[in-house]
């Protein structure tokens, strides 16, 4: 019986032992899986904790960009703006020097000078044409005799040269000389003379020693009219070219007026072409009435921040300048300056073409007198610089030029 209990009793030890061997072996298996579940939880754990720091920097990239396109967005638009007044002020300087080139009121005292120069009246070279003539034909043709008609003959002959009607006629008509007109009748009348009266016994020579010295004169008034003749050729060729340009700008006007107002005005295309341009200056293109447009603009286009929506100004197409517009005020003053140069050149060559004519009616053998001419030429001189450094004036190309440089590219 003992041996039964005995065997019973280490049966009952077998089995606490393989219980509790089974039980440390589940224990370290538990052990073994939470320290494997710890290992996938860290795992997990280093994933998100990477995931989260890519969402953020992911979050602070976009920030970044939103920025930086909020920054661009400013940038551009104060670059616009800037744009648009640089050209205004542009137009306006360019307007006030357009009329200097179209003006001629800086040349006034200057050619008011070379038409003088030009009559036959005029004696400021130490002759006086009618004289010249009387004596002439006196030499040449009466040869100091007593002749019946004598007297008449040059009294009409003096009429013809001092007559202001003739003067008027021919200022009337483009190329026309009073001075070359007169010479001509004068040379008419005496051939007339020679060949019908009997009284007079001129021979061929003396005629043609008459129509030589005669000549003399008509080549020096003939240059002068031909100086003056290509000067208004010039001018008025000039004025087409400035017509052109102001057109052109004219146009270009418009369009910025237009761009400008069409948000606050729908009308406004209609009401810009029913007006001078001088008026929608006046009126719209001006430096006080673009800073109002540009300042009622960004006053009402606001974020809830109450700052400048510069997004929605440039979704709504407002207050922007385009190279375009940039490259048409390139052009503008280009040819502006080229036009400004080109009327350099045409007085200039016209000025020198009259002082080469002065310097040659010394040696043409024309009762000119010396002192006279060189005072003519020091008087035209110093025209000729007062009325460049007046036009100069007016048509302030440097500022001009300057104005175009502060202008963004």
């Amino acid at each position: 019986m003992k041996k039964y209990i005995f065997l019973g009793f280490c049966i009952v030890l077998y089995l606490q032992a393989k219980a509790q061997k089974t039980l440390a072996d589940s224990v370290a298996n538990i052990f073994l899986r939470y320290q494997e579940l710890s290992k996938q939880v860290g795992e997990v754990a280093n994933q998100f904790t990477g995931i989260r720091k890519e969402v953020e920097d992911n979050t602070t990239r976009l920030l970044n960009l939103q920025n930086e396109d909020a920054i661009s967005l400013q940038r551009r638009h104060e670059r616009n703006v800037e744009s648009i007044n640089q050209t205004v002020a542009f137009i306006e300087l360019l307007e006030k020097s357009l009329r200097g080139l179209e003006s001629t009121a800086a040349l006034a005292n200057y050619s008011t000078a070379i038409t003088q120069l030009n009559s036959p009246t005029n004696d400021e070279l130490g002759f006086k044409l009618s004289d010249v003539l009387n004596e002439l034909i006196e030499t040449r043709i009466f040869k100091g005799k007593r002749i019946r008609q004598k007297a008449r003959f040059l009294s009409v002959l003096t009429s013809v040269v001092n007559n202001p009607i003739t003067r008027n006629v021919a200022g009337l008509i483009p190329g026309v000389s009073a001075a070359v007109t007169s010479l001509t009748t004068v040379s008419n009348m005496v051939c007339n003379l020679v060949a019908n009266d009997p009284n007079i016994d001129a021979s061929e020579k003396d005629l043609q020693d008459f129509q030589n010295d005669l000549g003399r004169y008509l080549l020096h008034y003939e240059k002068l009219n031909k100086a003056e003749s290509d000067l208004q050729i010039n001018l008025n060729n000039l004025k087409l070219k400035i017509e052109a340009l102001r057109t052109v700008t004219n146009e270009f006007i418009k369009e910025q007026v237009i761009e400008l107002y069409a948000d606050e005005n729908k009308n406004i295309s209609k009401e810009v072409e029913g007006l001078k341009i001088d008026r929608i200056i006046a009126t719209f293109y001006n430096r006080d009435n673009v800073q109002d447009v540009i300042r009622r603009t960004e006053r009402i286009y606001r974020t809830q921040k109450n700052e400048i929506n510069y997004k929605l100004i440039k979704e709504k197409n407002l207050l922007q300048y385009s190279l375009l517009s940039r490259n048409k005020v390139q052009f503008i003053a280009e040819e502006f300056e080229r036009l400004a140069n080109e009327y350099n050149v045409i007085m200039t060559n016209h000025h020198r073409g009259i002082i080469t004519t002065l310097d040659e009616a010394l040696k043409n053998n024309i009762k000119v007198k010396k002192e006279n001419v060189e005072a003519k030429k020091t008087s035209l001189n110093a025209l000729f610089r007062d009325a460049s450094a007046s036009y100069e004036t007016l048509i302030d190309l440097p500022r001009l030029k300057e104005l175009l440089r502060k202008l963004p590219k």
